[in-house]
């Protein structure tokens, strides 16, 4: 496991700390509203390891959020993503070209870290599945080729901030680290490439509603 990988790991734990405390410590810190909607603007940041085949994407998702057990709740999640291929990297062994665009449904924990009368601090653990839909090609000194890239698994770790605009609508930005937990298999002219990696930091916009 690499320095990073330990970093972020130990951040998270200590953050599922913090949220398992919050109601001993705080017992006035609850979701007031249990039910929320949210939408949000994302910029994906991928090539964080031995993997470069793609430029910062953008993503869209929109999240429902049930807390159930006051500081403690579920998210479900839909979103799509688009990340442009590097004609730079050289990881397939050509020059790729195109997009990938991946249909994400997503399942996390979230915690309530922190809230006050005008925010709120949250953390989010789960997990994305990512239904991948390619247009790109890899071209190389035997002619240009279609890329074929198969569904992948990403982790979610993610430290939210919500500033509130009114009794029912935040304004929302969010920090996220998405590991590769389940690569897909990539080809091209019926020739295997490197595994196809979706590991990113996030960095995300929005607005959250409560009902």
């Amino acid at each position: 496991m690499s320095v990073f990988r330990t970093i972020t790991t130990a951040a998270a734990l200590a953050a599922l700390v913090v949220a398992s405390g919050a109601r001993a410590q705080a017992p006035a810190a609850e979701a007031t509203d249990p039910i929320e909607w949210s939408a949000g603007l994302a910029l994906r940041l991928p090539g964080l390891g031995d993997f470069d085949v793609y430029k910062p994407g953008v993503a869209v998702e929109v999240q429902y959020r049930n807390w159930f057990w006051s500081v403690h709740g579920v998210a479900l999640s839909l979103g799509i993503e688009r990340w442009k291929a590097d004609a730079d990297s050289r990881d397939w062994g050509g020059s790729p070209s195109g997009d990938l665009t991946l249909l994400s449904l997503g399942v996390s924990w979230v915690g309530l870290l922190f809230e006050s009368d005008s925010g709120l601090w949250t953390v989010e653990a789960g997990l994305r599945y990512h239904i991948a839909s390619s247009d790109l090609k890899l071209r190389t000194g035997a002619g240009t080729s279609d890329v074929e890239v198969g569904n992948g698994v990403t982790g979610v770790l993610a430290l939210g901030y919500e500033r509130r605009l009114t009794e029912s609508t935040s304004l929302t930005a969010a920090l996220s680290y998405h590991p590769d937990l389940l690569v897909g298999e990539a080809d091209s002219g019926g020739v295997k490439l490197r595994d196809n990696k979706l590991e990113s930091w996030g960095v995300q916009l929005g607005l959250r509603w409560r009902l």
